[in-house]
């Protein structure tokens, strides 16, 4: 019995045009945007760097969340940090 993935990753924009052809991202189209496709590039990104990925203000967000209960704050320059 094989597992279950927990993560079914979403067609590629390759993939995509590769079903719909060409036509979908030509004739001014180049750089759209597909739906969720923010989304799927950031999973993409955190398989590849094994964990969640936050910004440095969301980690100094954090830290006035675990000050309301008492928390040791989160510091950004305790975390690996990744250049995208």
């Amino acid at each position: 019995m094989s597992a279950v993935p927990t993560f079914i990753p979403l067609p590629t924009r390759r993939v995509i045009q590769t079903w719909l052809g060409d036509d979908i991202f030509g004739h001014g189209n180049e750089s759209c945007v597909l739906p969720e496709q923010f989304e799927a590039d950031a999973a993409k990104l955190t398989d590849l760097h094994g964990g969640l990925l936050f910004t440095r203000t969301e980690i100094e967000g954090f830290a006035h969340i675990t000050d309301e209960f008492g928390e040791t704050a989160w510091k950004a320059d305790d975390f690996n940090s990744i250049l995208l």
